[in-house]
């Protein structure tokens, strides 16, 4: 019993400082659950746990970014108003479906995704809008719902995927793409973390320590991204999204 809670104290320490980074790339660029869900899975709680236990953690340090990026006038709010509903519905509908979907199907989707995010952060694009600048709200329901889906579905990257698609189709700033995504994300996972908690599947040993490393890391990230711009964003979105897509690859091959 003793080498287990020395292990499991170990491997507390080990998380803490996972969740810390998670939170801190999330901050900036999303695709922080696809590291914490990775790094969880090798403790060898059962699947539904590491997802309960990741949305917890990481809804914290989103929350955090947030106040960060509001106090910087960097979120539009307008934005976030007019797409929650269907944002929050369209996730509703992609966990739903998610119960009938194969591991397989699901990793097939999430390669899909991903490939498909690389080559739009990458493609050339048009001179984003500043702040404060029109832009058509119904492209931006038509754009950001499928991703609330996606997220709904299978989640890994879905912040990620939320500031790219803002960046190329509603010409934001990667700063403004990544700040604006930030509330709608969290929104997307606190139904799931409700459903979580009231099943009584979150890990909570190894939760709250997380939480506390997650919110340093998540103040630690939009911090950077506020201060250094949209051009050490937009670094952090290829590095997080390339590194998504060899970790999916390298999971592909195992299976």
């Amino acid at each position: 019993m003793e080498m287990f809670i020395e292990q499991s104290w170990y491997l507390i320490a080990l998380f803490s400082c996972i969740a810390l980074v998670a939170a801190y790339v999330d901050a900036i660029a999303g695709g922080g659950g696809t590291i914490q869900v990775s790094t969880l899975l090798l403790s060898g709680l059962p699947p539904v746990s590491v997802l309960a236990t990741n949305k917890i953690v990481s809804m914290v340090g989103t929350m955090m970014a947030i106040s960060k990026y509001a106090a910087s006038g960097k979120i539009r709010w307008k934005l976030v108003i007019i797409c929650l509903p269907p944002c929050l519905f369209a996730a509703y509908l992609g966990g739903l479906l998610a119960i009938y979907l194969s591991n397989d199907w699901l990793q097939l989707i999430i390669m899909i995704s991903v490939v498909v995010a690389l080559i739009i952060t990458l493609w050339p694009q048009h001179k984003p809008v500043e702040v404060g600048q029109p832009y058509s709200t119904d492209k931006a329901i038509y754009v950001l719902t499928p991703i609330a889906f996606y997220d709904g579905l299978v989640g890994p990257g879905a912040g990620t995927y939320l500031a790219i698609f803002k960046h190329r189709f509603l010409n934001f700033s990667f700063i403004n793409a990544t700040a604006t995504a930030k509330p709608l994300n969290l929104a997307t996972n606190m139904a799931a973390s409700v459903a979580f908690v009231n099943a009584g599947k979150v890990f909570w040993p190894f939760a709250i320590p997380m939480i506390c490393a997650s919110a340093l890391g998540g103040w630690l990230g939009s911090h950077y991204a506020v201060k250094h711009g949209s051009k050490f964003v937009k670094k952090v979105i290829v590095w997080v999204v390339v590194g998504t897509l060899l970790l999916n690859l390298v999971k592909l091959s195992l299976s």
